[in-house]
């Protein structure tokens, strides 16, 4: 059984435990701008209506939602939580200009590729999901913090440069179980990158990579990992089966 599902049985077996099932109040008010809607067996976001406009905080975790359909404009919405759901996909994410946080931990999604720019996004985490690459994601340019940890993520093929990247978690990936793992997260994290796996790079691990060429850099974003042989023959194989 996936680590997601796993989560989502246990989920439920606390709420059997609580005695029943819950049920939504009949008239859902924000507080503060807040939303919290979790642990209430949600199988669409109908039930916010109205508030959208207003809501700057929306809390969604632990309940049956698999798509994001209901989600419209939402201008002041700055964080959502929508993990330990059953979301397969981000269609229907909605327009979300303000949206600073974004927690998708222990759903089932297996592609990040739906995920639009989002200017302002500056935490990214889908822990515990099924994603096997990080291919056709598209630009973060404000993100600061990338967890993508208990996934099924093999190399850096795809990832993006995020300019403004500080801090990545990816534990639990087969990536990471490369000799040079490291080193090669650095290289692919670029210059801004402070913290991967909660350990600190230091001023000589940012020489080190600086030190390989573009040609390495670019292997990397498509699949390569450091010490798997010549970069320039592994974009030149890479090349040659694409054509």
């Amino acid at each position: 059984m996936a680590d997601s599902s796993i989560v989502r049985l246990n989920a439920a077996k606390k709420r059997a435990k609580k005695g029943g099932r819950p049920k939504l109040p009949h008239k859902i008010a924000p507080r503060d701008g807040r939303l919290e809607l979790n642990e209430r067996e949600l199988k669409s976001l109908d039930c916010l209506g109205a508030h959208q406009m207003r809501l700057e905080f929306l809390y969604l975790r632990s309940n049956f939602l698999r798509s994001f359909q209901g989600l419209g404009y939402m201008p002041n919405l700055k964080v959502v939580d929508v993990s330990s759901n059953c979301l397969e996909s981000l269609e229907f994410l909605g327009v979300l200009p303000n949206l600073r946080e974004l927690y998708l931990n222990a759903n089932s999604l297996v592609s990040l590729d739906d995920l639009p720019t989002m200017p302002l996004l500056e935490t990214l985490s889908v822990t515990q999901n099924e994603i096997p690459s990080l291919r056709f994601m598209q630009p973060q340019p404000s993100l600061r913090a990338f967890f993508f940890s208990h996934n099924l993520v093999e190399s850096f093929d795809g990832m993006p440069a995020f300019p403004k990247l500080d801090s990545l978690r990816c534990v639990g990936n087969p990536l990471e179980r490369h000799e040079q793992f490291m080193l090669t997260a650095v290289i692919a994290c670029g210059p801004t990158i402070r913290k991967i796996n909660g350990q600190l790079i230091s001023p000589e691990d940012h020489e080190l990579a600086a030190s390989f060429s573009a040609v390495t850099s670019i292997a990397i974003r498509y699949g390569a990992m450091v010490g798997d042989g010549d970069p320039q023959m592994f974009l030149f194989e890479m090349q040659k089966h694409e054509t």
